[in-house]
């Protein structure tokens, strides 16, 4: 959160020694001598919108007498501006090291027709809609819904359920794999230390700006969404060339868990 205007970042906690003894070990080639050279490293930031998303889902309950009941859900997201990814932290288990996964749905999604996106929030939501529930909701003769399931079928999105042997669609069934909605991972101020942006690191630019990721995240997660901030992530990236002068990038995120 912006304190009086002060802009925050979360903490790196590698030092620059160790994030060049991480990238020497990231060298590739090493066969007659063509093992590449690291050309550079630097110290960066990458602005994170921080997304407020509520949204209410209807429960059944009961066995003879089924009951509608609405359970309202909420949960931050933080996503980067500048490459689109949603970002996961995960606090380790059985002494495992705590890290921070960088999800790409809103990467492939962030193109889509907002049809398609609302297609497949609700294929992930269940995890497998028949065709004939699917129609009743997107009327998938009209408006062109095929093509908008097509285009997730051919990202990898979903896959198509045929009746054994025949062409005839049953079904469509999720094939992204991200954690739920409602799970705590995606809170990233519940894992991380928040700290003032400190000088010396570039700042990567904007390339999806809030109005665009919050309305993705709106019709994904089928939920209001609000921009609550903008933070920063800090990050090292490597610069590799080889012998015939072609070069690659290396990312490393550290950041400093609670």
């Amino acid at each position: 959160m912006e304190n009086n205007g002060e802009k925050l970042a979360f903490v790196q906690d590698i030092t620059e020694a160790g994030a060049k003894g991480y990238f020497e070990k990231k060298r590739k080639g090493g066969i007659f001598g063509n093992k590449e050279e690291i050309a550079e490293i630097e110290r960066r930031y990458a602005p994170l919108g921080v997304f407020d998303v509520t949204r209410t889902d209807e429960i059944r309950e009961g066995v003879l007498f089924s009951i509608t009941k609405n359970l309202k859900k909420n949960n931050t997201f933080y996503v980067n501006l500048n490459g689109a990814d949603l970002y996961y932290g995960s606090k380790g288990i059985f002494k495992k090291k705590q890290v921070i996964k960088s999800l790409d749905i809103i990467k492939k999604i962030a193109d889509l027709p907002l049809e398609s996106i609302a297609i497949l929030s609700d294929i992930v939501q269940h995890g497998e809609i028949s065709y004939e529930e699917l129609n009743k909701r997107y009327f998938l003769f009209l408006n062109r819904g095929f093509d908008n399931i097509l285009i997730l079928q051919t990202r990898g999105l979903i896959e198509i359920k045929h009746r054994i042997l025949h062409p005839i669609v049953l079904g469509y069934v999720n094939n992204v794999d991200i954690p739920a909605f409602d799970d705590k991972g995606y809170n990233l101020k519940e894992f991380l230390y928040p700290d003032p942006l400190k000088e010396g690191y570039e700042i990567d630019n904007i390339a999806y700006s809030p109005g665009t990721i919050s309305e993705i995240l709106r019709v994904f997660f089928n939920g209001d969404t609000e921009l609550n901030r903008i933070m920063y992530m800090p990050y090292d990236r490597c610069r590799y060339i080889d012998k015939k002068n072609r070069f690659r990038y290396e990312v490393l995120i550290s950041p400093r868990f609670l």
